[in-house]
């Protein structure tokens, strides 16, 4: 992947997963919600507070071929 570190790279910065011949494009990564305690999570609270992120699906923006 030296072609991202030449200077004139559109695509530099975007995050790759490189396998033999095939170069994947992953989508970016985006913070859309939030759980947070002041002290260290427990198994028990993080679960708890996390299990509404269960049902979270992304929408695909992308086709791959």
């Amino acid at each position: 992947m030296a072609y991202l570190a030449t200077a004139d790279c559109p695509i530099a910065g975007k995050t790759f997963f490189v396998h033999g011949g095939s170069v994947h494009l992953f989508q970016p990564y985006t913070i859309v919600d939030k759980i947070s305690v002041d002290h260290r999570w427990t198994v028990d609270e993080l679960a708890a507070a996390a299990a509404k992120w269960g049902d979270v699906t992304w929408e695909q923006k992308l086709t791959l071929d």
